[in-house]
């Protein structure tokens, strides 16, 4: 069935909707006020999930009909009141307004259509024409009003499946069997497969043929056949009987079998003498005795020791085909037929790699392991001249001197330990080796340079060239000289105690520091921006220095107090107890008054509720009227409870100073909106303003526009430093 919906003006959908139309998989598929179930869409409360609730119409304003709302399934609307001025309609499934004046009945909204609704137009999902494989078939991409969406499945017809993906998919012929192209017959994996043709143009197996295993499948597509192999090669001239290998060794039979095709059904091996007899009629011939060592073909050891080969000779009986001797340090090992040149197990020193290696862990001995005929031994010895030994590993063993770990450079001379300080002294003995001797400096004295020319001397003490004190920084250097002509350097680090070092006279040492930040001889406190504070005070040294406290958030440095302290409000900040609502197309403030000259921070109102959208401006007063517009917060949200918002102005941090005077708070909303004020009976002011749209406020009014209205004290205020 098809529902209609209401839609706000600029919607994207058409008034009516195929219900059930729409291919789904989840919600997030299907257009605005339309739910997934069982796969398709279907509009809230009716053919999809039912929705129950009852929408109130609103009440109208002054100059304008009530909107009724839209009937909710399972109750009906109440109707709106009646508006001023407005010609009335009667409301849809929900109970019509009074006429009083023109006013309209307001029909119930279903709560589920609404929050669709008001969401606007639901992204498309997809481009009109495209594809998709759904769960039975192929969904094309239709048009729904403006909007794109998927129809539902579209069963594919005969063996055509849906495939591929969007938004090209389709329905397509299943994969062909292999080789055909047509009707006609195939062979795949060994079957004979009889190819049809239907009436989509598919390709499909109308039968399939097990062939025998005599008889493959054989032939090209479309004539494949089950037939019988190739005649063997070993059955001469194609006919049954005895045969001749081509090697005369063997005694090949060719038979016809239950298929009548020709076939080798066995061989004999002829192992006295060759292949002998006529085609068809060939049999094994007959040998002499062969070597009693061989009585199978292989390799055999021989009496010899060499090593003997056994096998069939050109007239295929088994004779001695020859004999080797084994290379030293090879010997023959081993029985028929696998008799073979060994070589001895390899040295364990060796550890199966050529190269050197120590004869043992600090042994004098270097081994030398090689090959010889392919047999890994030993090939020789070296002994290490005194004080040298065998060291390193397989394959790189040498002699080598013994490591000196103070002696790395392999050439004599000093240098400094740093681990300890100490003159290291490296000398070479007459076999190349090294050996070290390490003593600290005389009282007094450093190491000093490098490898190999490292010595005793003076510590360096770069800061004093000369005895006396000098300045280094904040640091005051005090150098002096002791009986070895070194110099010593004693730092006293003047910052420390909240001084600097600096001469007096001729004379360094730690003193005050200059007044920094324009400070003087005495205390003092001064703003030095919105919200630091600077401070002239002496430090426990008794020097003056500045410094700058920043202001806690929320507050500013008062210039009348100097001093960080929070905006003071200026209005109406406290909750006057009640509530008034305030409509659009008003531009309405109210007075406050300004003491001494001070700097506006923010705007202020208070809201028992989140309304929409308001722009709040200050107007100077000229004759008790407002004027100019000093400074404005334009399109700010209102919220429930205290809500402040920053002014815009050309002074940098938000802020504006304004002298003392009559000054006016203005606000306009975008919609009626309800304000903190004095309760009904309450305390009255004078509102002065004039008529506009929401938008940007104006930068002047003139008096001959503005309005007068007395009216009940609103929660209006600005926040202000002094």
């Amino acid at each position: 069935m098809a529902a209609a919906l209401a839609l706000p003006s600029g919607g994207c959908f058409d008034p009516t909707f195929p219900e059930g139309k729409v291919a789904c998989k989840v919600t997030a598929d299907c257009p605005p006020d339309f739910a997934c179930s069982g796969g398709l869409c279907f509009h809230l409360g009716e053919d999809g999930a039912v929705v129950t609730g009852t929408g109130t119409g609103g009440a109208g304003h002054d100059g304008g009909a009530g909107a009724g709302g839209s009937a909710g399934h399972g109750g009906a609307g109440a109707g709106g009141s009646a508006g001023h001025g407005g010609a009335g309609a009667g409301g849809s499934a929900g109970q019509g307004g009074g006429a009083g004046r023109g006013g309209s009945g307001g029909a119930g909204r279903d709560a589920g259509a609404d929050a669709a609704s008001d969401g606007g137009c639901a992204a498309n999902l997809c481009a009109l024409g495209d594809h998709r494989c759904g769960t039975n078939g192929l969904d094309t991409c239709v048009a729904v009003g403006n909007c794109m969406t998927w129809s539902s499945d579209l069963p594919c017809t005969g063996r055509k499946t849906c495939q591929g993906a969007a938004p090209s998919a389709a329905c397509k012929c299943p994969a062909a069997p292999a080789g055909c192209t047509a009707a006609g017959n195939s062979c795949v994996s060994g079957a004979l497969v009889t190819c049809a043709v239907d009436g989509d143009s598919c390709i499909y197996p109308a039968a399939s043929t097990t062939c025998p295993t005599s008889e493959p499948c054989g032939g090209t597509f479309p004539s494949a056949v089950c037939t019988c192999p190739t005649k063997p090669a070993a059955c001469s001239n194609g006919q049954a009987g005895t045969f001749c290998d081509a090697t005369n060794k063997n005694v090949i039979t060719c038979a016809v079998d239950a298929n009548k095709c020709l076939t080798v059904t066995g061989q004999i091996a002829c192992t006295s003498a060759p292949c002998t007899g006529t085609v068809g009629a060939a049999t094994c011939g007959t040998c002499p005795a062969a070597p009693a060592e061989c009585t199978q073909s292989g390799k055999v050891c021989a009496v010899n020791g060499q090593l003997e080969t056994c096998g069939l000779d050109s007239n295929g009986c088994m004779a001695n085909l020859g004999a080797v001797g084994c290379g030293s340090p090879q010997t023959c090992q081993g029985a028929l037929p696998n008799a073979t040149c060994t070589c001895p197990t390899a040295p364990a020193v060796c550890m199966n790699q050529v190269g050197k290696v120590c004869s043992s862990t600090g042994s004098t001995t270097v081994v030398t392991c090689g090959m010889t005929n392919g047999c890994l031994t030993t090939t020789g010895t070296k002994t290490c001249p005194s004080p040298q030994t065998c060291m390193g590993s397989l394959p790189s063993a040498d002699c080598a001197c013994p490591t000196v770990a103070a002696c790395q450079s392999g050439t004599a001379g000093s240098y400094c330990d740093s681990s300890n300080g100490n003159l290291v002294t490296c000398t070479e003995d007459g076999n190349s080796c090294f050996s070290a001797a390490s003593g600290p400096c005389a009282s007094g004295l450093v190491c000093s340079g490098s490898f190999p020319s490292g010595k005793c001397v003076c510590p360096s003490v770069p800061n004093c060239p000369t005895a006396g004190k000098s300045c280094s920084g904040t640091t005051l250097v005090t150098c002096t000289q002791d009986t070895q002509g070194c110099f010593h350097e004693a730092d006293t680090n003047c910052a420390s105690s909240g001084l600097v070092c600096s001469m007096v006279g001729t004379v360094s040492g730690c003193n005050c520091p200059a007044p920094t930040g324009g400070c003087g001889s005495t205390p003092s406190k001064t703003c030095s921006a919105d919200n630091m504070l600077f401070t002239c005070a002496a430090n426990t040294q008794g020097c003056i220095q500045g410094s700058t406290t920043t202001c806690s958030s929320g507050q500013y440095c008062w210039t009348s107090t100097t001093a960080c302290a929070a905006p003071t409000a200026v209005g109406y900040p406290t909750d006057l107890g009640g509530t008034e609502n305030l409509g659009t197309g008003a531009l309405a403030g109210e007075a406050i008054t300004i003491s001494v000259t001070s700097t506006v921070r923010s705007f202020g109102l208070l809201a028992p509720a989140a309304g929409s959208m308001v722009s709040m401006g200050l107007y100077s007063d000229v004759g008790g009227v407002p004027s100019q517009l000093l400074m404005s917060a334009q399109s700010k949200g209102v919220l429930a409870g205290t809500n402040t918002y920053a002014p815009t102005s050309a002074q940098a941090g938000g802020s504006l100073q304004i002298p003392p005077g009559t000054y006016w708070i203005a606000a306009l909303y975008d919609v009626t909106t309800t304000i903190r004020a004095t309760p009904v009976g309450g305390a009255m002011t004078t509102f002065k303003g004039v008529t506009t749209n929401f938008g940007a406020l104006p930068t002047s009014l003139s008096s001959g526009s503005v309005f007068t209205q007395a009216g009940r004290e609103t929660n209006y205020y600005i926040l202000i430093t002094q």
